[in-house]
């Protein structure tokens, strides 16, 4: 006796659909020092932020810029980013990387004058102190402040800072 099997030659499959497409990434965020990532806003674009470690949003991180006191970010394998949002409430996502992936916000220049006198002012103008160079770190609330920095021949420049 010959037995047969009937097998059904299309197999049905399950309708699927595809995931959405990744939106487009925006190359607005950049490193300083080792331990500070930040949003180009310059042309105050932007007014609220929401910064995200390995794809999960950090919880009270919603400055122009991602400071955590004491952590160093560079070298620490995690993936960062930010959403970024409008006045109008349209959002732009930042493309996502390791801290060391991002631009750095200004190169070295080993050209400048040593600096003989620092001083820091809130962003309102109220001075917050003075030194004979500019420290590198400082415990002062975030925010924009600006150095009033004069170099060993007596001239002044002066610089827009975020910590």
């Amino acid at each position: 006796m010959v037995t047969v099997l009937w097998t059904m030659s299309a197999a049905v499959k399950a309708e699927v659909a595809p995931p959405p497409p990744k939106p487009e990434c925006k190359d607005i965020v950049y490193r300083k020092w080792n331990d500070l990532l930040f949003v180009d806003n310059g042309n105050e674009e932007f007014t609220a932020y929401q910064w995200y470690k390995n794809n999960t949003a950090i919880e009270g991180a919603t400055r122009q810029y991602l400071y955590t006191e004491g952590i160093i970010l560079q070298g620490d394998g995690n993936i960062y980013h930010v959403v970024a949002t409008r006045a109008n409430g349209s959002q732009v996502i930042s493309c996502e990387g390791r801290f060391e992936d991002f631009a750095a916000s200004a190169p070295l220049n080993p050209g400048k004058k040593a600096i003989r006198r620092a001083v820091l002012y809130t962003y309102s103008g109220d001075k917050i102190g003075e030194w004979e160079t500019r420290p590198e770190h400082l415990n002062v609330p975030g925010g924009c402040y600006i150095w009033h920095l004069t170099d060993e021949d007596g001239n002044l420049t002066s610089e827009r800072v975020l910590y």
